[in-house]
């Protein structure tokens, strides 16, 4: 069981102190095994495990969200009253077959899930402003006793607002399950040749048939009687299936226009008023989710190939080698955007939509793709004294979607087709172990990692579709005011036809570098543990005397043990910055505005811990 309770806590850099929430959350696990072995090449392993999960988030206000494009986020919080409550089972049955030169494995695993949610998110309502000179302006205008129409001639007004209404209260539960068979072929003594097939299919979607099929190869090179194989090549070839998340197929059902209804206002002109939703017509865009009829399990196809040798029987190496296509990945997609080149940014109402009116209709689609190569050495040397272990890591990534967000374009996925989020080209991890005299250690553990990508937004909703996600293009014009010049190019916030828009995620974050550092001391104390296998027998006196000297004694083994120690996050006080603000318009864009959090504390650059552990 597992329970934590965070207060006044904050989701984001940009978060001011009104948007704090309160949690708590619990899980208990159980879990069951049997074993069964009938005769010497057949065993059968039964498991069961329930987990119980209860997730409570509140907001600490719950006066409307104000959202200023890479500024800050005040107000209420938009998250409102969360209580998710989630009873997973898991059931699997496998079973394995020795038959000659071949291991056959088969089984089946069933999970189910039962979600019940309340969630009063987006109650508040939501007011988005593209920068803070436009929130300034309109601030003032409305201390000035401006009108709405003069705020926003003066540069100033919301650029959005979004409210939800309905029933917060929901159930949902979902089933999957997959059978798999396998088998491992042992062509030679020092050879293996593995191949199989896994089905899996769940609930929540049209499509039930996922076939994974899997291959592997294992070849210990220069094997010979009595001697470790010079070296171990291993190499591989599958695809992988990711379930369709209950958290999805729940928002789908609770945001389906009935049970919950969702409006979205471009350019509203009553701010800082809530007005109801009946008084919005027209301008309000209602907004639902579906799911695709079309929707399927996303999946990649991953390869790979490594080489380990051992020596010395101390230091182990190995090279690798894995390519990652992700296919059909999970996005979301507004069908019902205005259809490119209809929508004029200044009259909120443009647009022509293909299933009419003014619905935002934002739907479930597995239409994105992505692509990874990684090579990477690992590294372990271990001595009496001593341990070192790490890796270091050459990755490229590219992809259209990420975590299922919604695209810039919604008519041409190709656009966003580029550097993935995740895209750091290299990584270095090293760790390890040294035993220092006096019963004291040392544990370092070093992090280096290149710089991450970032997105260049221009806080902006260009096209109609309710999104903030529109890039800048490359400028052509350099005395257009709507062009911004920066260490990354030059760029045009407002893109004439046929200018080039940037490529996603073009700007390019600090690298960073970690050392953490543990120093402990372990001391034991109180009565002597008795050790029953080196109680000597009754009779020890009668017996012979060994020849060779006894082996030295090991160390007595006390009942109470108290540890000492210190850690250190970050030791050398090296800054790390967060990533830049990314949006254009905002007066902060490309500078860092927080500490980083790589296996470091975003609170503080530096950080000791005092370490006090008691055992008995």
């Amino acid at each position: 069981m597992s329970r934590s309770r965070q207060t006044s806590s904050l989701s984001s850099q940009f978060a001011l102190p009104s948007q704090a929430t309160n949690s708590e959350n619990t899980e208990q696990i159980i879990q069951f095994g049997d074993t069964q072995a009938y005769g010497e090449k057949l065993v059968n392993e039964t498991r069961f495990q329930y987990i119980r999960d209860r997730n409570n988030q509140a907001s600490s206000d719950f006066t409307p969200t104000i959202n200023v494009q890479g500024a800050f986020t005040g107000g209420g919080n938009n998250l409102g009253d969360y209580r998710d409550n989630q009873d997973h089972y898991e059931l699997q049955d496998y079973v394995s077959v020795a038959n000659g030169n071949h291991f056959f494995k088969f089984g089946v695993r069933y999970r189910t899930v039962r979600d019940a949610n309340r969630s009063t998110g987006g109650f508040n309502g939501q007011f988005i402003f593209p920068s803070i000179t436009t929130y300034q302006i309109t601030q003032q205008g409305i201390a000035n006793g401006l009108t709405p129409q003069q705020i926003r001639a003066a540069g100033g007004g919301a650029s959005q607002f979004s409210i939800a209404s309905g029933n917060p209260n929901i159930i949902v539960s979902v089933q999957d399950a997959g059978l798999y068979v396998e088998d491992d072929w042992k062509l030679r003594p020092n050879m293996t040749f593995s191949y199989g097939l896994r089905f899996e299919t769940q609930t929540g979607m049209a499509d039930h048939a996922d076939f994974a099929p899997r291959f592997g190869y294992a070849w210990s090179i220069g094997t010979k009687k009595d001697k470790p194989p010079v070296a171990v090549l291993r190499a591989g070839i599958g695809i992988f299936y990711q379930r369709f998340a209950s958290t999805n197929i729940l928002n789908a059902e609770r945001q389906d226009g009935v049970r919950q209804q969702s409006y979205v206002v471009n350019a509203p002109d009553f701010y800082p008023e809530i007005p109801s939703t009946a008084t919005l017509s027209p301008q309000v865009s209602p907004t639902v989710y579906r799911i695709s009829p079309l929707l399927h399990a996303p999946y990649s196809v991953q390869e790979g190939v490594s080489l380990e040798k051992t020596f010395a029987k101390k230091l182990n190496v190995s090279l690798n080698y894995i390519h990652m296509r992700g296919v059909d990945l999970l996005l979301t997609r507004n069908i019902n955007a205005p259809l490119p080149g209809t929508y004029d940014p200044d009259v909120p109402t443009s647009g022509i939509r293909p299933f009419g009116g003014n619905q935002n209709i934002y739907q479930y689609e597995t239409e994105g793709a992505s692509k990874r190569n990684r090579v990477f050495a690992n590294v372990s040397l271990r001595t009496k004294s001593a341990g070192l272990f790490g890796y270091y890591m050459l990755s490229f990534a590219k992809s259209n979607t990420g975590s299922g967000g919604f695209p810039s374009n919604q008519y041409d996925l190709h656009v966003d087709y580029g550097r993935g989020s995740n895209d750091i080209h290299h990584r270095l991890f090293m760790g390890g172990y040294v035993r220092l005299p006096y019963k004291f250690s040392i544990n370092p553990f070093l992090i280096y990692q290149s710089s991450a990508p970032f997105n260049i937004t221009v806080g902006q909703d260009l096209n109609g579709d309710a999104q903030f996600n529109d890039r800048p293009a490359f400028a052509t014009d350099l005395g257009r005011p709507s062009v911004y010049r920066t260490r990354w190019g030059n760029f045009d916030a407002s893109p004439l036809p046929g200018q080039k828009i940037i490529p996603i995620n073009y700007g390019t974050a600090p690298s960073s570098f970690t050392a953490n550092f543990h120093l402990s001391r372990s001391f034991s104390f109180g009565p002597v543990v008795p050790n029953p296998a080196s109680t000597p027998p009754a009779d020890a006196k009668a017996q012979v005397k060994p020849q060779k000297p006894e082996p030295k004694k090991p160390e007595i083994e006390r009942r109470y043990h108290l540890n000492l120690g210190v850690s250190a996050q970050n030791a050398f006080n090296y800054v790390n910055p967060a990533p830049p603000v990314g949006v254009l318009s905002s007066s902060l864009f490309g500078k860092s505005t927080a500490l980083g959090s790589n296996f470091s504390s975003p609170e503080a650059n530096r950080t000791i811990y005092l370490n006090l552990g008691f055992s008995f």
